[in-house]
C-alpha cells in the first residue's frame, strides 16, 4: 500500500527547500556555467597536472580539472613536454637480481651516467631544447 504524504509532511518538506532555493537564486552559477573558483576563505586551491596523468592530452586534463571545480592548478612538465616523462629512470637502486642486494651508490652513480649518456636520454633532451 502506497504511503499517503500528510500536509504536514508537504510543509515541511516545502519549509526545507526554502534557504536551498535562496541559496541558488543569490548564486552566479545556479542557471548559468560561470568560472570555477577554488578559493576558499582566501586559501586558493589547486592540483598538480601530476594527478591526472592518466590522461592522454592537456585538454583531457584541463576538462578534468574544471569537473572537479579547481581553477589553479601546477603544471608537471613532462605531462605537457614533447616526449613525455623518460620511462628509463625504473631499474636504478633497485637488486641485480630479485632479492639480491640493493647496489650501492657507487653503483646506482654508475646506473644513473649511463642511462644520461644513452642514446635515447640525449635525443630526449634534444628534442626538448628543440621545442623550448
Amino acid at each position: 500500500m502506497k504511503k499517503k504524504i500528510t500536509r504536514r509532511d508537504f510543509g515541511k518538506a516545502a519549509l526545507a527547500g526554502v534557504p536551498l532555493a535562496s541559496m541558488a537564486l543569490k548564486s552566479e552559477t545556479a542557471f548559468a556555467a560561470a568560472k570555477p573558483n577554488s578559493k576558499i576563505d582566501g586559501v586558493q586551491l589547486g592540483a598538480q597536472t601530476y594527478s591526472f596523468r592518466d590522461l592522454k592530452t592537456i585538454d583531457e586534463v584541463l576538462t578534468a580539472l574544471l569537473t572537479v571545480g579547481l581553477s589553479s592548478c601546477e603544471l608537471f612538465s613532462p605531462g605537457i613536454e614533447p616526449g613525455g616523462a623518460p620511462a628509463v629512470m625504473g631499474n636504478i637502486g633497485r637488486p641485480a637480481t630479485p632479492g639480491g642486494p640493493p647496489p650501492t651508490q657507487a653503483q646506482m652513480a654508475a646506473q644513473f651516467q649511463a642511462m644520461m649518456n644513452s642514446p635515447e636520454a640525449k635525443k630526449r633532451r634534444e628534442d626538448l631544447r628543440k621545442w623550448r
